[in-house]
């Protein structure tokens, strides 16, 4: 019966140190960043180049273009808020002025629908010339090239 007895308790001993031995711990992985590659570069990139600046182009001041310009009998007055009065060729007319193409024309809108749009292309501050509907100078009795009035010479 000893041996039966025996047996027990080594298995008995060996269930128990089973039991209570710890588990080992595992480390916590840690993630270590990799280290960053280096930009490749040849001696022109290697010179710092300043980036240039791009500046806006200055927005079309309506108010400060404004004014009379006048060729012989036709006068047109720009006025500071988009309207204007011309005669021209003996007929008067009014309405509205805007800038177009980037600045270099401008379009008068007549107020009476029975007259056709006329464009200037501006070929300096104080000049403007005539042109029709497909870019060209006009001609006849619509060709004009206007010249702005000096403060004085509009009174």
């Amino acid at each position: 019966m000893t041996r039966p007895l025996l047996t027990l308790a080594c298995l008995g001993a060996l269930v128990l140190t089973a039991c209570n031995r710890e588990a080992p711990v595992a480390e916590p992985a840690v993630e270590t960043p990799a280290p960053a590659a280096a930009p490749q570069t040849d001696a022109i990139d290697a010179v710092a180049t300043p980036t240039p600046s791009v500046e806006a182009p200055a927005a079309f001041d309506q108010k400060a273009f404004a004014g009379v310009f006048t060729a012989g009998a036709n006068r047109l007055e720009l006025k500071p808020d988009g309207t204007y009065a011309m005669a021209a060729n003996g007929s008067n007319m009014d309405g509205t002025w805007t800038a177009e193409e980037n600045d270099t024309r401008i379009r008068l809108d007549p107020n009476s629908k029975t007259e056709p749009d006329r464009v200037f292309v501006m070929t300096g501050r104080d000049q403007l010339s005539a042109v029709g509907a497909d870019g060209q100078p006009a001609a006849g009795a619509d060709a004009m090239a206007l010249t702005r009035e000096t403060p004085a010479a509009a009174q």
